[in-house]
């Protein structure tokens, strides 16, 4: 399931734009992220020379789920990367600016730079205020995202980015949540919070985030009985809901029959029967 995870991604996002030395520039699932080249060197997806977040949501395992029921989402992985981008101009294979020749301008990447004392005090600033939103009370976008992580936060891992090839600290951070989110909305069910209050707040934001919420409500829409939703719910075959009790009996014309009346039968006092009304 997934549900929960994109609104865990958005509640962050959101919660998190002006909280921080980033100011707005917070990414959900940015492309790219921070990732090394063939020559080791770490680059980002952004394009332009400022400090950035970006979320993403990672692995995930479910150990006892309800049979085979695909609503949990079980213990979540949530990466958080931070990082200062740099611009730096590409060089060709004699070590000289590459030149473009259309325009005549240097060929500029954004990347991230070896850090130092002064970039390492930023990162661990904006850390220290990813730390303090997500766990702020007035801030409505963390409050839900605490709500879909309600299954609680078993393990928090930090690292610093560092080249796979030169050993070189560079100037960007990781924070790797594992929490267990709340399962999934079943289709068709009445929206458990925070939900609501998550489809309102995208509403209010507008434009792509309208869009979204529009795709999310209808895939989680639906008109459905009691009956399915159980079935749903707990990923019950026909039969065996059928064996359970839990679904109606069809008559001899393939029809469902309702019943009119039951014979209950009771150890030492015999049998009783039940008429539909009672």
């Amino acid at each position: 399931m997934s549900i929960a995870r994109i609104a865990a991604r958005l509640a962050l996002v959101e919660a998190l734009k002006g909280a921080t030395l980033v100011g707005d520039n917070v990414h959900d699932s940015l492309i790219g992220g921070i990732e090394a080249d063939e020559n080791g060197q770490l680059n980002i997806g952004v394009g332009e020379n400022r400090p950035f977040i970006s979320v993403y949501s990672d692995a995930a395992k479910t150990n006892d789920a309800d049979l085979r029921s695909l609503k949990e989402n079980g213990l979540t992985e949530i990466v958080l990367e931070w990082g200062i981008a740099a611009g730096m101009s590409v060089e060709d294979a004699t070590g000289e600016p590459l030149i473009d020749e259309a325009t005549g301008q240097s060929h500029v990447a954004v990347g991230i730079p070896d850090t130092d004392s002064a970039m390492e005090f930023a990162l661990d600033m904006i850390g220290r205020q990813i730390g303090d939103t997500l766990t702020d009370p007035d801030n409505v976008w963390a409050e839900i995202f605490r709500d879909i992580a309600s299954g609680g936060i078993s393990a928090v891992e930090r690292q610093r980015i560092a080249s796979g090839t030169d050993g070189q600290r560079r100037a960007a951070h990781q924070m790797r949540i594992t929490c267990a989110l709340m399962d999934d909305p079943v289709k068709g069910a009445e929206l458990p919070e925070p939900f609501p209050r998550l489809f309102e707040m995208m509403t209010e934001i507008g434009g792509e985030s309208l869009a979204r919420r529009d795709m999310i409500e209808k895939q989680i829409a639906g008109v459905a009985n009691e009956l399915s939703l159980f079935r749903r719910h707990m990923g019950f075959t026909a039969a065996e809901a059928l064996s359970l009790g839990v679904a109606p009996l069809e008559t001899d014309d393939g029809s469902i029959g309702e019943l009119g009346e039951g014979t209950v039968s009771v150890d030492n006092h015999g049998d009783h029967v039940v008429e539909a009304s009672e």
